[in-house]
């Protein structure tokens, strides 16, 4: 900062010879030039000094500081030719024309950044998703870390690990994205999800035990999470066109070439999906275990030579 004050200081004493050059000089005219150096001078300190202080003050992510010192470089050179051509050029569709041509190669430049920065004002505005929400946007899953004016930082579910778990990654989408983007938020107004579990058996299996035994197992599972779930549906009701749902876990039958197959549908926690559909696997592993009639089914191939 000190140099950026030893600039200032600069400006102005070479302002200042220029300006009592030309009052001792008649033979030229450097009224334009002296116009010119207090317009930089002004421009250099209320950005050089004024705005970077402000800037090293409240900013404090590293990015951040880098893209808005940036930015305010930029900022800095656009507005002294904008000066410089006000003082200089004296026919007006001169300068009309070239304040056009400056400003279309400004918003080419920094179109990116504008879009992330109006992202950032509508996401905090709308408040489609807040930190801590679980969402999908642009095929990134994850939980959200942080949201920035410019970015929103989302800690890495999926991908190559299986289940809904972090890989460890911190994953920053631009806000311009996820403004026009479509976002899967999972738990915004409630905490759950509806998930299935699918287990083939074979057809000479007594799949009327297994729809029995698995009915229970869920009984005892999901009592808790369905009085949770249709409390928070009754308040969703409230704020969205919601028809009637079923809560409750149930059993579903598909016939295929091979098995049968039971999809079994149950509403569990969006953040601990993996660990219920882990405990209920292996209740229900159990009690396949502990029956004689029920056969997990296994695709099977015949090599003949």
């Amino acid at each position: 900062m000190s140099n950026k004050i030893i600039g200032a200081v600069f400006f102005i004493l070479f302002t200042a010879g220029i300006w009592v050059l030309n009052s001792f000089t008649p033979l030229y005219d450097l009224s334009n030039a002296v116009k010119s150096l207090v317009a930089i001078t002004i421009t250099y300190c209320f950005f050089k000094i004024v705005l970077r202080l402000l800037i090293d003050r409240n900013v404090k992510e590293r990015k951040a500081v880098h893209l808005f010192r940036r930015l305010n470089n930029s900022a800095f050179y656009v507005v002294v030719v904008f000066w410089l051509l006000t003082i200089w050029v004296e026919n007006t569709e001169t300068l009309l024309l070239s304040y056009g041509l400056i400003s279309a190669a400004v918003a080419l430049a920094l179109q990116d950044i504008f879009k992330d920065l109006i992202g950032g004002f509508v996401l905090l505005g709308s408040g489609n998703y807040r930190v801590g929400d679980r969402i999908e946007v642009e095929g990134v899953v994850g939980d959200v870390a942080k949201i920035s004016l410019l970015y929103t930082t989302v800690l890495e579910i999926r991908n190559w690990v299986d289940g809904d778990q972090p890989t460890g990654r911190l994953t920053l989408v631009p806000n311009g994205k996820v403004a026009r983007a479509v976002v899967h938020n999972y738990t915004k107004d409630h905490e759950f999800i509806w998930d299935e579990i699918v287990i083939p058996i074979t057809y000479t299996s007594d799949w009327q035990d297994a729809i029995k035994r698995i009915k229970v197992i869920l009984g005892k599972t999901q009592t808790q999470i369905s009085k949770k779930a249709e409390k928070q549906i009754e308040n969703l009701s409230k704020h969205y066109y919601i028809e009637n749902s079923v809560i409750e876990p149930n059993v579903f039958i598909k016939l295929t070439d091979n098995w049968i197959e039971l999809h079994i549908r149950y509403i569990t926690d969006t953040t601990t999906r993996r660990t219920s559909q882990s405990d209920i696997s292996i209740e229900i592993l159990k009690e396949i275990q502990n029956s004689k009639g029920i056969t997990i089914a296994s695709e099977t191939m015949q090599i003949l030579k």
